[in-house]
């Protein structure tokens, strides 16, 4: 259907009247349409089209139930996923001083980001890399603070008895969910630092770098323990078939320091009641 409305113009260049000598050529004939006349172009057997309508069969109302017309129940929000680091207790040792949390946090992102990136380098590479890593964004530190940091991160990766946590096969960062019964079902969700997968064993590590060191795993500070025994039942619950082992590296002394699996689970069991907001007692 092609339609103009308003003043064409006499000169027949309006695009209604290319159109209309096209039909014309095309072999359109006059016809009378309810707004006027006008060209029909057509071809082939059209039918005719019928104008009854037919009437409908008679017809059961349909009763609704009740259901439908009330309003859907308010859906709760589902638990806040809970983050291992925030189950509540302690995380430093009594005389842990000289920096505040902000930036106590900040030097351990930046001791972390160094231990991530720095093992496969050569070691003649790795000032460059960690001036290259540090020296810009949030946790940008001055040429002193890298040159401490380095020198932290390298007495870590030269300790022979941690080269295992720095091979080609372990593991760097890896995210963690589970749901955990020990929390009454409640989700985690976290990032182990280093994970060693072997047939019949897992080895969660994570990086500490407290200042002040605990002299044995009893005591080491409640918060961090809550944090590997929820590390250790999530990856009990992903490797049901393989033995589960944690420990923290002390990096201030380049120690690992194992954890027996009964006292972080007994941790974990002290996290006590978790509100909606995550938080815990």
């Amino acid at each position: 259907i092609v339609a103009a409305a308003g003043d064409l113009g006499s000169d027949g260049a309006a695009w209604h009247d290319r159109i209309r000598e096209g039909l014309a050529t095309a072999g359109a004939r006059p016809h009378a349409f309810p707004t006027g006349d006008g060209l029909r172009l057509e071809a082939g057997a059209w039918p005719e089209t019928g104008t009854d309508t037919a009437q409908l069969a008679p017809g059961t109302e349909t009763i609704l139930d009740p259901l439908f017309a009330a309003h859907a129940p308010a859906h709760g929000s589902a638990p806040k996923t809970l983050n291992p680091s925030d189950l509540g207790g302690a995380t430093t040792l009594p005389g842990e001083g000289g920096l505040d949390e902000a930036a106590a946090k900040r030097r351990g992102r930046q001791v972390h980001r160094l231990l991530e990136i720095l093992p496969p380098l050569p070691t003649a590479d790795r000032p460059a890399a960690a001036h290259t890593l540090l020296c810009h964004g949030p946790d940008a530190a001055s040429e002193e603070e890298i040159a401490l940091l380095l020198a932290e991160a390298e007495k870590v990766l030269s300790r022979p008895t941690l080269a295992h946590l720095f091979t080609a096969e372990a593991l760097a960062e890896v995210p963690v969910s589970a749901a955990l019964d020990a929390l009454g079902g409640r989700r985690i969700h976290g990032v182990i630092d280093r994970l060693i997968l072997a047939p019949d064993r897992v080895l969660a590590v994570d990086f500490k770098t407290n200042a002040v060191l605990p002299d044995r795993p009893e005591d080491t500070p409640e918060g961090l323990l809550r944090q590997m025994g929820a590390y250790a039942h999530a990856l009990a619950a992903i490797y049901p078939d393989r033995k589960v082992e944690t420990a923290l590296l002390w990096t201030r002394a380049a120690t690992l320091m194992p954890l027996p699996h009964a006292l972080v689970t007994a941790a974990l069991m002290r996290a006590g009641q978790l509100d909606a907001g995550g938080g815990a007692t």
